[in-house]
């Protein structure tokens, strides 16, 4: 787990991103549907050549773009 602090009006937020990998277990699909995800526009951060993903905004992406039927 990655961890960014901002200063956002005064006042400091932590945001917890986790790894590709995490995210893929936690998801239980392939790594080539979150680079698809990515690619449909998945909010997510790169740090070097890692990317990184805040889950509270990737289950809403999802549930926003993808249904539990497919898209």
């Amino acid at each position: 787990m990655f961890s960014i602090t901002k200063n956002i009006n005064d006042e400091d937020k932590t945001i917890s991103l986790v790894s590709l990998e995490s995210l893929q277990k936690e998801l239980e699909c392939s790594y080539s549907s979150i680079w698809r995800f990515c690619k449909d526009g998945l909010p997510h951060y790169k740090r070097g050549k890692k990317l990184w993903f805040n889950k509270t905004k990737v289950f809403n992406w999802l549930e926003e773009n993808y249904s539990v039927n497919g898209r």
